[in-house]
């Protein structure tokens, strides 16, 4: 058994962090608004979702709770004539992977096969969903699960 002791920096990684980035992100802020509000590198973040599972998951509510944002903000103004809907639609294609169109350049005949599934945002688990601040949590709560047009469970 060695007796050395371990080399390098304790880390700055803390329990809470997962309630901010989700916080933040509710709000409809990015992941690198999340990383500099919680004073870390991007490599840092990407090694924390990595090690860190609770994290991960936060992450991931986060990014649903930041697309619902932008959504509803495109939504709800649509009306709104000094609403700016261009720079509204750019920052859904850079952000959410938004496209316009694929074209097909190699001219041989292409078949295509659609097949519609219902999205679904990721259900925290019991143990993401206990340690959060209360606001937060009732916000995730109030996502609840993913469900059909007629109000069932989607999920299975």
């Amino acid at each position: 058994m060695s007796t050395e002791a371990k080399v390098g920096r304790p880390t700055k990684y803390r329990p809470w962090m997962c309630d901010r980035v989700i916080a933040l992100m509710a709000q409809g802020a990015s992941k690198h608004e999340a990383l500099a509000d919680l004073g870390i590198w991007e490599d840092t973040f990407w090694r924390w979702r990595k090690i860190h599972p609770e994290f991960s998951e936060a992450v991931k509510i986060g990014t649903e709770l930041s697309r619902m944002w932008w959504e509803r903000e495109g939504r709800t103004a649509l009306r709104d004539k000094s609403f700016n809907h261009g720079l509204w639609y750019m920052n859904m294609k850079n952000r959410f992977g938004w496209t316009d169109r694929v074209e097909n350049t190699n001219n041989a005949p292409t078949s295509i096969s659609v097949h519609f599934v219902q999205a679904s945002v990721p259900t925290p688990t019991t143990r993401a969903v206990t340690g959060m601040d209360p606001t937060v949590r009732a916000l995730v709560e109030a996502i609840g699960p993913p469900t059909d047009d007629d109000g069932h469970d989607a999920g299975g």
